[in-house]
């Protein structure tokens, strides 16, 4: 006899399913309630603080300089731009750190496991160093220690071509800028970007198909590059400047504007509107002349007597130089020795008659040195000619002259990127042109830099470590070298074992960056605790704070786990 199921329904108080949704709106609404009751309570005692809640305030004048910024920033700004500056010199340390410290990371991690004994102590001792050493120590150590006393000052920067390096300013170099003909080109970099996509995938699957090792990189990287080079010249070709276009020089300020002119009548007026561009302009005197008093100087801990600074000119920039003491009656006997011609070095009189330069020869028996106006000096310049370009306030610094013929101004063509290259405006510490990273900058990024380093090394090490033997063993069976080895089986294993630690490494340099505080460096914390002190809105600055941080952490997060799930290994 069959037995027949029953046809009674199971009651909805029992059933397994409805009993576990219940339980869970149970815990939602408890939840609710809950941060509900807190919110009351935190809005009631806030009330009775008198304390600000509100973002009312951003929109008020910040009031205080910051340093440095990507864009551009007054203290007529608002709080809002303020905090946007801040965040953008915290990406501006934390990405460029990243891409150092992971280079740096592996480099010492290939060293640690090297057949050679002196680069496995020397990365050995990196490692256990520098990991232990707090990191606020290491920022102080490059900002105190290392860099602002034995880096020369000034004009008397260390120059390797185009790049300047002193410890008034930074790292000097030049740099590429978007001109306001820059949308022309943007539609082309995406077409570039969109094809170099394509040609990627394309590449990828044609290499699974065949079965053999490749880098769809090597194609999709030069058709990214053609296609963005033809659509620049084209670019390039329809490229022009604004209608009425002017720009003049003053010469008792040293300044060079770009402007529109109006009246067309070719000067700078109350009239005239400065355009807010990056416009390359040739500067070029017949004659003009500079003049400086020799003075002492500090050095790299040295101290220089009679020591003269000129504006620092380029070989290209000047046809001829003439260098003359004001008071030629009482300068006379004297010799000028450069360290650099033609604008620095120092005063001296040669008192073994050997013709040259001899230590103590700059400071004369009895007295400080051959300083101060008595000792004035002009350094006469023909046939000077110096490219300069506009900033985004329509002006920048040119040359500070004592005398000079009339400037001659050429506009230079107009393109969708302007590279502007750096100079001396100045016998002093002030630079224009070009871009600059300054030393509280590097501070945080060499130590960010050494510091992570030094995690991830050990990481990169223990993921080498863990592929198996008998990967590296195959692979030289089948006639592999040792570069094609460790680059085609070795470490695209190791990969997916260095990913997911290499994320919180990347995300404690990011948070890390906050002590930038420490080397007076203005980055997102910083900011943020200048704006809290001047506004007394504590709470919703804290509030930005940590969306801040968490904003940019998740977004490093969600990149990095996306590329570490689609490069794990998929078992059957």
């Amino acid at each position: 006899m069959a037995v027949k199921p029953s046809q009674e329904l199971v009651p909805w108080y029992r059933n397994v399913k409805t009993i576990a949704i219940v339980a869970q709106l149970v815990f939602v609404a408890l939840i609710i309630l809950l941060v509900t009751i807190l919110v009351l309570n935190v809005m009631k005692g806030v009330k009775t603080l008198g304390v600000n809640t509100g973002f009312g305030f951003l929109n008020n004048r910040a009031g205080f300089p910051i340093s440095e910024s990507v864009i551009p920033y007054s203290e007529d700004n608002t709080y809002v731009r303020a905090l946007i500056v801040g965040i953008l010199n915290t990406l501006k340390v934390a990405l460029l750190g990243i891409v150092l410290a992971t280079l740096l990371g592996i480099s010492v991690a290939l060293m640690r496991l090297s057949n050679n004994w002196v680069l496995r102590q020397i990365s050995t001792i990196y490692i256990e160093t520098v990991r232990n050493i707090p990191l606020v120590v290491q920022i102080f150590f490059f900002a105190t220690v290392l860099f602002i006393p034995n880096l020369p000052s000034g004009v008397a920067a260390l120059r390797l071509g185009n790049l300047y390096l002193n410890n008034s300013s930074g790292l000097i170099t030049p740099w590429p800028y978007f001109s306001n003909n820059f949308w022309l080109w943007l539609p082309w970099l995406a077409i570039a970007l969109a094809l170099a996509i394509a040609a990627h995938i394309f590449r990828n699957r044609h290499l699974k198909k065949i079965e053999r090792p490749g880098n769809p990189l090597w194609l999709s990287l030069p058709v990214f590059l053609l296609v963005a080079v033809i659509g620049y010249l084209i670019a390039l070709a329809g490229s022009k400047y604004p209608e009425h276009l002017t720009v003049s020089a003053d010469v008792d300020r040293g300044r060079v504007f770009s402007f529109i002119d109006e009246n067309a009548n070719g000067v700078f007026d109350q009239n005239a509107e400065k355009i807010a561009a990056k416009v390359p302009v040739l500067l070029e005197f017949d004659e003009l002349t500079l003049e400086v008093n020799p003075q002492r100087r500090t050095e790299q801990k040295a101290n220089i007597r009679s020591a003269f600074a000129f504006p620092r000119l380029k070989k290209n920039e000047y046809g001829e130089v003439e260098h003359q003491f004001v008071n030629a009656d009482k300068t006379s006997d004297l010799r000028l020795h450069f360290f650099e011609f033609p604008s620095y070095g120092v005063v001296y009189k040669d008192q073994n008659g050997n013709g040259r330069f001899d230590a103590g020869e700059n400071v004369p028996e009895g007295e400080d040195g051959y300083e101060g106006k008595d000792y004035s000096l002009q350094m006469i310049v023909k046939g000077f000619k110096r490219r300069v370009v506009t900033d985004n306030y329509g002006e920048t610094r040119s040359l500070s002259v004592e005398t000079a013929t009339e400037p001659k101004l050429t506009l230079l063509g107009a393109s969708p990127m302007v590279m502007s290259y750096p100079y001396f405006p100045t016998e002093r510490t002030q630079i224009a042109g070009g871009t600059i990273f300054t030393i509280p900058y590097l501070a945080l990024l060499f130590a960010l830099t050494f510091y992570t380093a030094s995690f991830i090394a050990e990481i990169v090490r223990g993921a080498i470590l863990s592929v198996a033997k008998g990967q590296t063993e195959a692979a030289k069976a089948l006639g592999l070298s040792s570069g094609q080895t460790f680059n085609l089986v070795v470490f695209p294993q190791a990969l997916r074992i260095i990913t997911p630690p290499l994320i919180s490494q990347y995300l404690n340099l990011t948070k890390n960056s906050s002590l930038g505080i420490f080397a007076a460096y203005q980055e997102f914390y910083a900011v943020s605790s200048i704006v809290n002190n001047q506004s007394g809105a504590a709470m919703p600055v804290f509030v930005i704070l940590i969306g801040g941080y968490m904003v940019i952490s998740l977004t490093f997060s969600f990149a990095l786990n996306w590329y570490n799930a689609k490069n794990q290994l998929v078992e059957r």
